[in-house]
């Protein structure tokens, strides 16, 4: 008689939510079969074990645990880092990437280049890291700049105040959603310089970013945070996987969301100007011929498991970084977006001119 699938539980002590997935570990690989999440406190390992009904004597259980938890409540677990570590050192072998994760308390910023990897933690977050971050260097002005409607730098202090002291809850308006998503666009920036030259792939996770009501906010996001240069493919961890990845194996990537690829132009041309004409092919009779002006974002909906060719053709001013014509790009849940709006991009202005630009870039990527 066959044994029955082993229940393999992996849980992620945050410093606010304690997130939990289970697997059953089977012939042909993993399967989920559950998730579930809870404040974080000293018996949320036993409210996980209730809430899924699990035995622990019969549970395969691997704990990773925040920097920000705090002694006592993961004794048995691995720290988040670690885990990752074990991640960025399996994927370098394969490719140059950057992990961006922003907590609610701190963020990672993980690399892999050239067999090498490297990290850095910052100690700022969505939720009780988010007064640091304005403090430090999101003021309430920088927030407000990413806003479609006006608001007062009083009404953005509350939010991120209120945040800072009730850092569990949820954005309850289209305001509080934009104003989290400001802050998280405000902590890409501040990870710093990525050699976008040599990035192969771009991994995003943590629940500001996971958490999106729609894939395309995410992708504008990344855009607007990082100035992204060049071909990236992007990629989302939706289940909060990341600690636990490399303990999936080939697996892994079944995990992940494919987002597509972004292609960012770098110039500095006026708004209007004529860049050049890319030439789209993913096997239709015709290829897609656009020509991009200066300040275009265009979305190509090109499904998870379509492949575009791309050529370009440029003016002599404008670059972009990384592309190697003979790869083809990768489709997703946004699938193709051209950004030519510039880099270095130029951040909007509060200003009623600075709302109808953020609510245009907003609209061309629905």
């Amino acid at each position: 008689m066959s044994q029955p699938p082993q229940p393999c539980l992996f849980v992620d002590i945050g410093s606010v939510i304690t997130k939990a997935v289970l697997f059953s570990r089977e012939k042909n690989g993993f399967r989920l079969t559950g998730r579930q999440e809870c404040l974080t406190s000293d018996r949320s390992i036993n409210h996980i074990y209730n809430s899924l009904n699990l035995s622990p004597e019969l549970t395969e259980v691997l704990i990773s645990y925040s920097p920000k938890v705090k002694v006592g409540v993961a004794e048995e677990g691995v720290p988040e880092g670690e885990l990752i570590g074990n991640l960025c050192q399996s994927l370098v072998q394969k490719e140059n990437f950057i992990i961006m994760e922003i907590g609610a308390g701190k963020s990672w910023l993980w690399r892999g280049i050239n067999g090498r990897c490297e990290s850095n933690l910052v100690e700022y977050g969505v939720g009780g890291g988010a007064r640091r971050a304005v403090r430090g260097f999101a003021s309430e002005a920088k927030l407000a700049r990413w806003l479609t409607e006006q608001v007062t730098y009083q009404e953005v202090g509350d939010y991120v105040g209120n945040k800072s002291i009730f850092p569990w809850q949820l954005p309850d308006t289209q305001r509080a959603l934009f104003l989290e998503q400001a802050l998280a666009r405000e902590i890409l920036t501040e990870f710093g310089f990525v050699d976008w030259d040599i990035i192969n792939r771009v991994i995003l996770g943590g629940a500001v970013l996971a958490g999106v009501p729609a894939w395309c906010q995410l992708v504008l996001m990344f855009l607007d945070g990082t100035s992204a240069e060049g071909v990236n493919e992007v990629w989302v961890d939706q289940c909060g996987l990341l600690p636990f990845l490399s303990r999936l194996g080939e697996d892994s990537e079944t995990f992940l969301v494919c987002l597509g690829t972004t292609v960012a132009l770098s110039h500095r041309q006026k708004a209007g100007s004529v860049l050049g004409r890319f030439f789209l092919d993913w096997g239709l009779d015709e290829e897609m011929e656009v020509v991009l002006k200066s300040g275009d974002l265009i979305r190509v909906p090109l499904s998870k498991d379509q492949e575009c060719a791309m050529k370009v053709e440029l003016a002599g001013d404008v670059e972009l970084r990384g592309f190697n014509p003979e790869v083809k790009l990768k489709g997703g849940e946004v699938g193709l977006v051209i950004d030519a709006r510039g880099r270095p991009l130029i951040k909007p202005k509060v200003s009623e001119e600075g709302r109808k630009l953020v609510k245009r870039w907003k609209e061309a990527l629905k």
